[in-house]
């Protein structure tokens, strides 16, 4: 069985941070009533600093919110890296018994790597109306949306967009992405207490609303770094290299365009994404897309 990953420990000074700056932050916590529940600070893989605030522990699970698409698109990553399927494939070829009878041209231009990028050509989450609707088929709903632009030519926050890869996952893997997960991220960390939410059909949400402890972000972080360096073993070894270099992208995944966006979406409107990005890959989206306000 294998031994769940534990990130070590340090003393702040050892790590080259001023032990006064995070007394200093957390006293600011307490003066403005915050309500955190959890705290942790990582410096080069160490953690310098961790607590929890009564009546919440360590292994509380908290709703993740759009976190959760950081642990879809590393699902894509292992099942690329597996010879699953690869970023430049189709969507209307992975799921044809899903398209419309008609499928707008731009919609079968479509690929994985514009699902991974929020670059689908659709001007709004066609997601966000049918969500509400009790027994709504959300992937048909997704594909049969508008195409308004030309997939990866802009950029428009979307979580129907990371709910598609999880359509797709589940139907190249046979296994629900929380169950694909469970063997290649979940157990290596040592997250045993997870859920996550469902559409009407049965498949993991993905985008939205994953249910862990709170160490999961760290501690899915440094293991991500470790396959990236090499360090790591197992199946997934070396998706972080290859992911990140099979998934640069050409327009819609730089730092600039999904921060625009992240005031942009608030009012439904699309980001042009610049033509010569910066520092284009898959991890710097990935991260950014994690932060995102959590009412995303």
């Amino acid at each position: 069985m294998m031994e769940p990953m534990k990130l070590p420990r340090s003393r702040p000074e050892a790590l080259g941070i001023d032990p006064r700056g995070i007394s200093a932050f957390l006293d600011a916590v307490a003066a403005d009533k915050f309500d955190l529940r959890s705290f942790m600070l990582l410096r080069h893989g160490a953690v310098a600093a961790e607590g929890w605030w009564a009546p919440h522990a360590p292994e509380d699970r908290h709703a993740l919110y759009s976190v959760s698409k950081s642990f879809t698109s590393t699902a894509v990553g292992l099942a690329v890296e597996e010879g699953r399927l690869t970023a430049e494939d189709k969507v209307a070829d992975l799921l044809p018994e899903l398209m419309p009878k008609e499928p707008h041209p731009n919609l079968l231009k479509m690929t994985v790597h514009d699902l991974l990028t929020m670059g689908t050509g659709q001007a709004k989450d066609p997601l966000e109306s049918v969500r509400p609707v009790p027994e709504a088929d959300w992937a048909r709903a997704f594909l049969a949306a508008e195409v308004e632009n030309v997939p990866g030519s802009q950029f428009s926050y979307s979580s129907g967009a990371t709910y598609m890869l999880s359509v797709i996952l589940q139907k190249i893997t046979q296994q629900k992405v929380v169950d694909y997960l469970e063997p290649r991220l979940f157990a290596p960390l040592g997250i045993e207490r997870k859920t996550w939410q469902e559409s009407p059909q049965g498949v993991t949400a993905g985008g939205w609303v994953s249910n862990c402890p709170a160490k999961i972000l760290p501690n899915s972080d440094s293991f991500i770094c470790k396959k990236e360096s090499g360090t790591g073993s197992g199946s997934s070894r070396k998706t972080g290299s290859a992911w990140r270099h099979r998934n640069v992208s050409r327009t819609a995944t730089t730092r600039a365009a999904i921060g625009r966006a992240a005031t942009a979406t608030s009012s439904g409107s699309a980001v042009t994404a610049p033509t010569a990005p910066t520092e284009p890959s898959a991890s710097s989206a990935w991260c950014c897309r994690s932060r995102m306000p959590s009412s995303y």
